[in-house]
């Protein structure tokens, strides 16, 4: 590896599919995955030939969801009830590297902070009115994934990675329990190596 490439910095932006659910400690009122969205613009620095930083910012959505059984005219009927938070996410993820010509598989782990977007402060269920939901959340983000670079020169990549997200600390929180989000995601990359 070449002493550019051992200071190197990667810009990249990634989109994709999630699918969420919150964890009970006692019970799982949302314990239903939901699909969601996810997008993230990041920067990878402090580059050497087997690891990097990887600080980015996350736009994605975080729930789940619960199924209903009501009786209508002697019939019964499910009522599938999701509920969901948007949230701007900010982490920093040591990644490991195996590079072998032009693809590179990584694998990521580091801590986040999730600042919920929307304005209400408890879900939208009537049954789930005593929960009150967290503005900010600090979590563990996990990914790995693989990228492959166009070109002798190594300045584009295109990529795809999976993650997941947990809570580690509660995101819903009613007198007698938490819920804690939890969500797998699946992302297609593009990058620029930028010096």
């Amino acid at each position: 590896m070449d002493a550019s490439m051992s200071q190197g910095q990667i810009v990249s932006l990634s989109g994709g599919l999630s699918h969420a659910r919150m964890l009970g400690t006692r019970v799982q009122p949302l314990g239903e995955y939901i699909q969601t969205f996810m997008a993230t613009a990041g920067i990878e620095y402090w580059e050497h030939p087997h690891f990097s930083l990887f600080s980015s910012l996350l736009v994605r959505q975080e729930g789940g969801a619960t199924e209903y059984r009501a009786m209508e005219d002697f019939r019964e009927s499910v009522i599938r009830q999701e509920e969901r938070s948007t949230y701007l996410s900010t982490s920093t993820l040591y990644r490991l590297y195996h590079r072998g010509g032009q693809i590179e598989f990584f694998a990521g782990l580091g801590p986040c902070l999730n600042i919920r977007l929307a304005h209400r402060n408890h879900f939208k269920d009537p049954l789930l009115q005593g929960y009150r939901l967290a503005w900010v959340t600090l979590g563990g983000e996990l990914n790995g994934g693989f990228r492959y670079w166009l070109g002798a020169a190594r300045r584009i990549c295109l990529g795809l990675q999976g993650g997941a997200i947990l809570d580690l600390t509660p995101a819903a929180t009613s007198a007698g329990q938490s819920l804690r989000g939890l969500s797998f995601h699946v992302a297609g990359a593009v990058g620029c190596r930028i010096r």
